[in-house]
């Protein structure tokens, strides 16, 4: 669900808007994702977001929305590699049946809140966040780590991008730990036009309904920068 090209203070780029369109190939999927995101710098840090639709109705319109909108404040140390980080989510799910007709239900919003640092690991870039996580449906605060990666090949016609998180979360009234990746790989046919894809690994998010067995989610996909 969430998207990658993070490209948070990633050499690759200054500033980057794009547009992706996934189709996924997942067991019971095959449906088509949209993905519009940013990432802007400025002098004391930089924003980031990003906004998924799933188009899985009947007629294939929208029937999932969910958001992601970060704040970075560089700080004045360790040559501003450090940073201090404020994250919101939030985001619904819409579902239908014979018998019910379409019924909604609410991913429950959630505000982070931390560290990160970003360091060059021979070719690859990586920003890493580690925060503090607070739901709403949570008996008290969790924790979750970011881990965000980035490289270009081939004068950058080859973009290696992606991410992981891991928190805990109360489900069912134990603590678990909650785990999504998307590994992406782009060939980008133009400084604007990109075609590939990315691979979706999760394991006990909420709109898969908590279910604790691993899941591999190829997709194809094109993308256009802004």
């Amino acid at each position: 669900m969430k998207k990658i090209s993070l490209l948070l203070f990633f050499p690759i780029v200054l500033c980057s808007q794009n547009l992706q369109l996934h189709y996924d190939f997942g067991q019971d999927r095959h449906y088509v994702t949209s993905t519009l995101e940013m990432f802007k710098p400025d002098e004391t840090g930089a924003w980031f977001w990003f906004v998924d639709f799933d188009y899985n109705t009947e007629k294939k319109s929208a029937n999932l929305a969910y958001w992601e909108i970060a704040r970075y404040f560089a700080l004045p140390v360790l040559d501003k590699k450090l940073s201090f980080k404020i994250e919101y989510n939030d985001g619904f799910f819409i579902g239908d049946s014979q018998n019910d007709g379409y019924w909604g239900a609410p991913f429950y919003n959630a505000w982070l809140t931390g560290f990160g640092y970003n360091v060059d690991i021979a070719a690859i870039n990586v920003q890493t966040d580690l925060l503090f996580r607070y739901m709403p449906v949570s008996d008290c605060p969790d924790w979750q780590l970011t881990v965000v990666w980035s490289a270009s090949f081939l004068r950058d016609k080859i973009l290696l991008v992606g991410y992981f998180d891991l928190w805990t979360q109360d489900l069912y009234h134990n603590k678990e730990w909650i785990f999504q990746a998307e590994p992406q790989l782009w060939y980008m046919k133009s400084e604007k036009f990109g075609i590939g894809g990315e691979v979706e690994i999760s394991r006990a998010l909420l709109y898969d309904l908590y279910q604790f067995d691993w899941k591999f989610m190829p997709t194809l996909g094109l993308r256009w920068n802004f």
